[in-house]
C-alpha cells in the first residue's frame, strides 16, 4: 500500500475556502499560507456557538481538526481612510 493511500487529509476552511492537509499540527502562518490569506493579516479560529473566537499568532502551533474554520482580518485597519 502506498503512503498516499494511507494518508488521511484533514479538511478545514480559511476565509470560507476549503483547505486540506495531511499535517495534524500547523502554525498560524502555515494556516494563512494554505488558505491563501495575506501573511500580515491576523488569524482567528472560529469557535462557533456564541463562544469567543481565538486569535492565533503566526508562530503558534494549532492542532487541526476536521471541519474547523479560521478567518483573517487586516492587521491594521485605517478607520479614517477616505475612499
Amino acid at each position: 500500500m502506498s503512503t498516499e493511500a494511507r494518508t488521511h487529509l484533514v479538511e478545514f476552511t480559511v476565509n470560507g475556502k476549503e483547505v486540506q492537509t495531511a499535517e495534524r499540527v500547523l502554525t498560524g502562518a502555515a494556516i494563512k499560507a494554505l488558505g491563501g490569506a495575506p501573511a500580515d493579516a491576523r488569524l482567528y479560529q472560529d469557535k462557533g456557538g456564541g463562544a469567543a473566537d481565538r486569535e492565533i499568532a503566526d508562530g503558534e502551533e494549532v492542532h487541526i481538526h476536521e471541519d474547523e474554520a479560521f478567518y483573517t482580518v487586516p492587521k491594521h485597519i485605517d478607520a479614517g481612510a477616505q475612499h
